[in-house]
């Protein structure tokens, strides 16, 4: 079915992924939003992840992933340490700003991505690139406007936000040279479930289950994921991560978005 995909460019196809799992991704922000009106953002981490890890449950016993078989534990803990870290954060962020200025500051997640490839990676980045990091960096500069008396702390979140999501993208890289996008996936449901699972009870309240909210969030985020983990694997050397071009565009789709 997905045969015309795949004779597309290995950039065209990370860009596609990318828009599918974009949209999603703020799709979900907005159900996160509505949200974060009754229960802490951990906690919608945490149900994000038992949910996701229950729509896991039957190719887990069907023998479609075995995540027991890995071999490379380690970094899929390492991984989930700051994909979970950058999932809280970013629901923090989404409660905290209006969302289209939420995903307009993930614009910066690309820039992140040419200091961690440079860092921790070991490329090697051409002048070309550094100016327009540059350059780019000034442009997150006015979004947050630190000339306003001080910074947001939204903002702040959501530039943490991105940069821990930048180390993500890179060690999920790094884990799909022999592991698979289901297996990664799933790694990262139980793992995450875990590590969240003593916050969440910290600051745990019962939401109201008007509208059936609560398992919206869920459902839509595990295809966010699952969309763009294949992306890395069709970049390119020279481009150490996707550019999230549309986000802002459809943040502001919704027509809910309200400044605090």
């Amino acid at each position: 079915m997905l045969a015309w995909l795949r004779r597309l460019p290995p950039n065209v196809q990370g860009a596609l992924w990318l828009v599918s799992g974009g949209f999603i991704f703020t799709s979900t922000g907005v159900m996160i939003r509505l949200l974060s009106e009754q229960i802490d953002s951990v906690q919608t981490a945490f149900f994000r992840a038992v949910i996701g890890l229950v729509l896991l449950l039957p190719m887990i016993m069907a023998g479609q992933v075995k995540p027991w078989h890995s071999k490379r534990l380690a970094g899929h803990f390492w991984r989930t340490l700051m994909g979970t870290t950058s999932m809280v954060l970013g629901f923090y962020a989404v409660s905290m700003l209006p969302l289209a200025d939420a995903t307009a500051i993930a614009f910066s997640q690309p820039l992140f991505s040419v200091l961690v490839a440079v860092v921790l990676a070991k490329e090697k980045v051409r002048w070309r690139r550094w100016t327009a990091t540059v350059v780019g960096f000034a442009g997150v500069l006015v979004m947050v406007r630190p000339g306003e008396g001080s910074l947001q702390l939204g903002a702040l979140i959501a530039l943490a936000n991105a940069a821990t999501v930048a180390i993500s993208i890179l060690l999920v890289k790094r884990l799909s040279d022999s592991e698979t996008p289901l297996m990664i996936l799933t790694q990262f449901a139980i793992f995450s479930t875990l590590l969240l699972l003593v916050p969440a009870i910290w600051v745990w309240r019962w939401p109201a289950m008007a509208g059936g909210r609560l398992d919206r969030p869920a459902a839509g985020e595990p295809s966010g994921p699952d969309l763009r983990l294949p992306a890395p694997d069709a970049d390119v050397p020279g481009h150490p991560a996707p550019r999230p071009g549309l986000r802002p565009l459809f943040g502001r789709l919704p027509g809910r978005d309200q400044d605090h």
